[in-house]
């Protein structure tokens, strides 16, 4: 469940990344709002893919009486996508 929490999350910040933030601050230019806001979209919609398979694998583990790791390069590769949304949401905020 918390991958799915999180992936509504970064949905939520895409939509106010991409929408809300450009009207709320009247930026003479939007593209890169709207293409951060697609990024953040992007990550939220793996997030929730990867969350439902992680759920479906645990559930196998579960009956079987097993554990099913995360895998390592799981987290590098979400931590590092993350790690670069929040870089361009401070590099968009300060040119903004």
């Amino acid at each position: 469940m918390a991958w799915w929490r999180t992936g509504l999350g970064a949905l939520a910040v895409g939509i106010g990344v991409g929408r809300l933030v450009p009207e709320l601050s009247d930026a003479s230019t939007q593209w890169p709002y709207s293409l951060l806001g697609l990024a953040y979209c992007g990550y939220g919609i793996t997030l929730l893919l990867y969350g439902s398979r992680r759920y479906g694998a645990v559930e196998r583990e579960l009956a079987r009486d097993g554990y099913a790791p995360v895998h390592p390069r799981a987290i590098l590769a979400f931590s590092l996508v993350a790690v670069a949304l929040g870089a361009a949401t401070g590099v968009l905020i300060l040119l903004g």
